[in-house]
């Protein structure tokens, strides 16, 4: 049952979840000192129901693509299940992810429920990490056409963070596919207790190989990549309309991304009061009220859960079945 194994998963990491959440309300409380909290409320409770079913439907929207996304980087490789199957997993997944740090339960699941069918190990997990990386590439090449095109002076520190990001994407990703450090890997597992391990690891090695063989795959994996990242910009600037918000798009183009990328780093659970005092410093850049950014981030945050309650009900039910 996947629910049963995340929840073991998960009550062996509770001392570090626990502390993440104290950071992350941490993170809130510090947050309210600077921020009117009854202003903020206020502006919440103004949304407008129509903007706010078109920017729920846009977040359900990005699961679908993320779905369409994923089966493709697989059917890449050999034959896959049917599209169904993977929106049912994402669904899951990204519900399960709101509630772990850094989301990486999520991708553990995601490898388990997939495995539940015809796929290897090696191979849901080498399409999981090639579209985490496409992912990450999007979203630096995002943040620097939003620096570009963004309404005021960005600080210079965070083009160097984001250029630093992509180059350590870079150099990773660059030593995961390296002859060399496959050798080293190797013998680094030496003697015939550890004879799985390296059949693993050479299976997952053997699908990397095909990525790389594959550039038109990697190519239209990273179009959709940027198309799933822009979505989100959209979604964001349909809450900014609920809020009556009068946001620019290239704002929400600079913001989005680099709170997305900010909010990857396993310090909160579900990047709580992250999200929230990164929304209230970058868009406070642009001269957005601090009370009206924090707004939008608790209603973006309420609207991407909500979105994948689906998930949830899987759960529920039982979770996925192969």
């Amino acid at each position: 049952m996947p629910a049963e194994a995340v929840a073991a998963s998960t009550a062996r990491r509770w001392p570090s979840i626990l502390l993440r959440v104290a950071i992350g309300l941490g993170l809130l409380v510090a947050v309210a000192f600077f921020v009117d909290v009854d202003g903020t409320i206020e502006i919440l409770s103004g949304a407008r129901p129509g903007p706010l079913l078109v920017a729920l439907a846009l977040f359900v929207l990005e699961r679908v693509v993320a779905a369409v996304r994923w089966r493709m980087l697989i059917s890449g490789l050999g034959p896959a299940p049917p599209l169904s199957r993977f929106v049912s997993l994402l669904f899951s997944a990204t519900f399960v992810a709101y509630f772990l740090p850094g989301g990486l339960g999520g991708e553990v699941f995601r490898i388990w429920g997939l495995t539940r069918g015809a796929i290897t190990v090696s191979r849901a997990l080498a399409s999981v990490f090639v579209e985490r990386v496409l992912a990450l590439v999007a979203l630096g090449m995002l943040i620097l056409w939003g620096l570009a095109t963004a309404p005021f002076r960005a600080p210079v520190a965070i083009l160097d963070a984001v250029l630093l990001s992509l180059l350590v994407v870079a150099l990773g990703t660059a030593m995961l596919f390296s002859k060399g450090v496959r050798r080293l890997v190797d013998r680094c597992l030496p003697g015939q207790r550890l004879a799985r391990i390296r059949g693993v690891l050479s299976r997952l090695y053997e699908n990397f190989d095909l990525y790389l063989s594959k550039p038109g795959l990697l190519a239209l994996g990273l179009v959709f990549a940027i198309g799933f990242q822009l979505l989100r910009v959209v979604a964001v600037w349909a809450a900014a309309w609920a809020l009556g918000m009068e946001v620019p798009f290239e704002l929400l183009l600079f913001a989005v991304p680099i709170v997305n990328l900010v909010t990857q780093i396993p310090v909160s659970v579900g990047g709580l009061g992250v999200r929230e005092a990164s929304y209230a410093a970058i868009l406070g850049l642009a001269g957005v009220a601090p009370e009206a950014a924090v707004a939008l981030s608790l209603l973006t945050y309420a609207l991407s859960i909500l979105s994948v309650t689906p998930g949830a009900v899987t759960l529920a039910r039982g979770g996925i079945r192969g």
